[in-house]
């Protein structure tokens, strides 16, 4: 059951980008006909001219925690799947039921976790901003 996980969870994580249309590129970018070299990516106009954002850094944080705890809640909605699709599938067998019971309930307490810890993150990150602003 583990390395059945593990490996879903691996290859979620292999496929995650490839759904997001998001693509590696290892050639030197071009703007406007010109080749860019370091002093130009630290200028100003490098941001505009690539479409990279200027966020600030605790905005980047913020997103990034954010992120992480939206993986962490498909993992536990999917434990939750696992542990149905297990109870289900016990045929009557007490053990295998108590141990689907179990998962179900520590996936439903991981989740509520996950939920608190994303309503501090967003109340922590819109009071810094607020802060800073």
């Amino acid at each position: 059951m583990a390395k059945t996980f593990l490996i879903f969870a691996l290859s979620f994580l292999v496929i995650l980008p490839v759904l997001g249309g998001a693509s590696l590129s290892f050639n030197v970018p071009v703007v406007h006909g010109q080749q860019l070299e370091v002093g130009d990516i630290l200028s100003d106009d490098f941001g505009d001219s690539t479409g990279l954002g200027q966020a600030s850094i605790d905005e980047s944080i913020g997103r990034l925690i954010k992120a992480c705890l939206a993986l962490l809640g498909v993992v536990a909605v999917v434990i939750v799947l696992l542990a149905g699709f297990k109870w289900m599938t016990a045929s009557g067998n007490e053990d295998v039921v108590g141990e689907s019971k179990k998962m179900l309930i520590s996936a439903v307490i991981g989740l509520a976790i996950i939920v608190s810890a994303w309503s501090i993150t967003e109340f922590a990150v819109s009071a810094v901003l607020r802060a800073s602003s």
